[in-house]
């Protein structure tokens, strides 16, 4: 179970490594230290095209990789909080993002889920399930 622990938090760490570089990619001017707390961009790519909250979401499996690794009562009592504090955070950013961003903010909602990736669906599958029959050559 300890080795599964560390290879989640080298998971969670990827996930927010891999954030930090989509936020440095798409940064006006390389990216330069605000004050503000609302972004001066809307970003829609890397994982931010998966998930809406992709830093928050890659610290919660880094805290689980911990609980797994150290299997202590505290530290799933630290997960547990992490994750609630997470919830009523995300919900106070997404009203100052919808007031600052409105109609792309809002799209982006309705496209991308808070936390988890959706799975593909067949709609959007370049396949149809049905393939009709080849002509008879004969």
């Amino acid at each position: 179970m300890r080795g599964a622990g560390l290879v989640t938090v080298a998971a969670g760490a990827g996930l927010m490594a891999w954030a930090l570089a989509a936020h440095y990619q798409a940064a006006p001017r390389g990216w330069a230290l605000e004050s503000g707390l609302t972004p001066q961009y809307l970003l829609r790519r890397g994982p931010y095209r998966l998930s809406r909250n992709p830093m928050y979401a890659g610290e919660a499996v880094v805290w689980l990789g911990w609980a797994l690794f150290y299997r202590r009562p505290a530290v799933w009592a630290g997960l547990a909080i992490e994750c609630a504090a997470f919830s009523g955070i995300v919900r106070w950013e997404e009203q100052r993002l919808l007031s600052h961003f409105g109609g792309d903010y809002r799209a982006y909602l309705a496209e991308v889920p808070r936390w988890v990736p959706r799975p593909p669906s067949a709609a959007k599958d370049p396949l149809p399930a049905h393939l009709p029959a080849a002509p008879d050559p004969g």
